[in-house]
């Protein structure tokens, strides 16, 4: 059922996570939960020139197991993300 999803494709998280990222997703990506946020994002290290160490905003993921505060209810780890 994951592969007719349309626009998006099936991962699995270094973690063992399971579930869904934009087709523009890359190996390299990072799944995060923002603070108040419903729905996890994917995130893309922009690493050349001007935007070194800054990230931009791939989509929304679907994640299993993370979606309705599970995550966040187990202590998780915070760290902030400068977008572009």
């Amino acid at each position: 059922m994951m592969n007719r999803q349309t626009g998006t494709r099936p991962f699995v998280g270094d973690k063992g996570y399971m579930g869904l990222v934009p087709d523009l997703a890359e190996k390299g990506d990072v799944v995060v939960i923002f603070r108040g946020a419903k729905f996890p994002y994917v995130l893309r290290k922009k690493i050349n020139g001007k935007h070194g160490g800054k990230y931009e905003l791939v989509g929304e993921a679907y994640v299993h197991g993370v979606m309705y505060g599970e995550y966040v209810a187990d202590g998780p780890e915070f760290e902030e993300f400068e977008l572009v």
